[in-house]
């Protein structure tokens, strides 16, 4: 069975979310002061 979505503009916006790439600085300070993941830099940073 196929569904198909009615209204253009959703099916071209769905495409194009889909299609994003997120580019991920690994070595970028975390900017959450308050930020509770195990091993994140705890650093000060100036946004």
């Amino acid at each position: 069975m196929r569904y198909e979505i009615s209204d253009p503009h959703l099916t071209r916006a769905l495409t194009a979310l889909v299609d994003v790439t997120l580019a991920v600085d690994e070595n970028a300070p975390c900017m959450d002061p308050a930020c509770s993941v195990k091993g994140c830099c705890t650093a000060e940073v100036s946004a």
